[in-house]
């Protein structure tokens, strides 16, 4: 909102009121380019500022500056060196947040400022001011003592101004300023002259650069959890944390994989690699039954390379009914080993090859469990089958981790985890019963669709996490 002065008291009325005295000017506002004002539809910042924006070494001469705007100029210079003169120390209008629209920073930048808790959403231009100063593309001095600088210069290739704006919002927008501007080619002399003064005041000032980072460093502000949890979900879905663990010589012919399909699964080898089990999460259509096979097949390729397979047959998939063809069309474009299993065989004792289908389930080194939601009752035969498997490896895709309430993980980590899980459970179940009504009441289903959550075996470490949120085809 506009300001009376450059202080940080509020008129509410100024645009208003400015609009209707700017009608009763006798008359009409000179030529902006000669001498830049606040009336009408000009504003002292239009010429004045793109000078320096243009040029390659602008200087600056001003008696009161806002720290904000000048922080909100450094992210818009792109010349090799800013020089800034202060009359006073610059002043903050209560603003507290400074982003800064289209500036990446480098990663290594980012992981220093995230290290030391800073919001790079709302520091973003602070930052940037602050690395400018730090590299000496921008330098500031300050004239204290008796005599204070009131002087008012903006000097650019261009065009050099004088008049009584200071580098603050009302200065360049909205209060009665009073300004010339000579350009270069036009009045040469002027010029020089002006840009000269403006050298002599430069020289007296005293360097005010370490003041000034301290002075910004206080502006910055600590990440909030909600930045936090965007930014770690951020690097998990977009960074290139898992390349390693993806053989390109493996997935070289899987040329129907999507590239969100391929990270999925350098992210779910990442993790296995670290805990053994792994959940894949993604929503309903994303793809997880094609990256489902392709996984499967990169873990017997790395199961085979380090001399770990016990048997060809090591490998067993459990899925509805529904979805049996579509396995088994995958597991052949993938070209696979694997033992595809409904989840009615396991339950029905009067199967053909129920006992057959139980051992190899019991001793498969890898095992795969589609759907894995519809084990979430701990009662049921099936489920016991499974719990039973002592298998290096499970890997359980669903697109809906949580379907009553919270516990439903619980259920999930006695899959991945075994009898581990089991005991996880005792310890942990009466407490998150007790918040589970509430926190499942916050989570939205699409998001935890989303969402792919790994587990691993205790003696490795805690469970970890990981989101994809690609959408991908198969």
């Amino acid at each position: 909102m506009p300001r009376r002065r450059d202080t940080e008291s509020l008129d509410l009325f100024a645009d208003a009121q400015a609009r209707y005295e700017d009608k009763q000017l006798r008359h009409a506002p000179p030529d902006q380019r000669r001498f830049p004002t606040n009336l009408g539809d000009y504003r002292v910042a239009q010429p004045v500022e793109a000078d320096l924006l243009e040029s390659a070494s602008p200087l600056l001469v001003t008696g009161y500056a806002a720290l904000d705007r000048f922080i909100v100029f450094c992210g818009q210079v792109r010349a090799q060196q800013v020089r800034v003169l202060f009359g006073h120390e610059p002043f903050v209008h209560g603003r507290r947040s400074f982003r800064l629209d289209g500036q990446d920073f480098p990663r290594e930048v980012e992981a220093y400022w995230l290290e030391q808790h800073i919001s790079l959403m709302h520091s973003a231009a602070l930052i940037h001011a602050i690395e400018l100063l730090e590299a000496g593309r921008v330098q500031a001095r300050f004239v204290g003592g008796g005599r204070r600088m009131h002087a008012k210069i903006y000097v650019g290739e261009r065009a050099a101004s004088v008049g009584s704006s200071n580098f603050t919002d009302p200065g360049m927008s909205s209060q009665y300023e009073a300004n010339a501007r000579f350009e270069r080619a036009e009045q040469p002399k002027r010029y020089e002259e002006l840009q000269r003064l403006a050298e002599s005041y430069w020289s007296l000032g005293r360097d005010y650069n370490a003041d000034l980072l301290a002075l910004l460093h206080k502006l910055l502000r600590f990440v909030s959890w909600q930045e936090a949890l965007a930014r770690a979900a951020a690097e998990l879905l977009e960074g290139e944390w898992a390349a390693d663990y993806l053989r390109d010589d493996y997935l070289s012919d899987a040329d129907s994989l999507w590239p969100s399909q391929r990270q999925g699964i350098a992210q779910a080898l990442a993790v296995v690699s670290n805990h053994d089990s792994v959940l894949i999460a993604d929503a309903t259509g994303a793809g997880k039954t094609r990256m489902g096979a392709y996984l499967i097949g990169a873990l017997r390729d790395q199961i085979t390379r380090r001399g770990r397979m016990r048997s060809r047959a090591n490998t067993v998939m459990v899925c509805p009914p529904a979805v049996m063809q579509n396995w088994e069309r995958e597991k052949r474009a993938a070209n696979i080993d694997m033992e595809v299993y409904s989840h009615g065989g396991l339950s029905h004792q009067s199967s053909h090859g129920h006992e057959l289908k139980v051992e190899a389930l019991r001793r498969a080194q890898i095992l795969c469990v589609d759907e894995g939601h519809n084990f979430l009752n701990l009662a049921t035969k099936r489920t016991q089958l499974l719990l039973r498997n002592m298998a290096d490896h499970v890997v359980m895709l669903t697109a809906t981790p949580i379907n009553r309430s919270v516990t439903d993980l619980l259920r999930i980590a006695d899959m991945l985890w075994g009898e581990w899980g089991q005991v996880l459970q005792s310890n942990k179940s009466s407490s998150i019963e007790r918040h589970g009504k509430t926190s499942a009441q916050g989570v939205s289903r699409r998001a935890v669709s989303n969402t792919a959550t790994s587990a691993g075996r205790p003696h490795k470490g805690p469970t970890t996490a990981m989101s994809r949120a690609g959408t991908s085809a198969g």
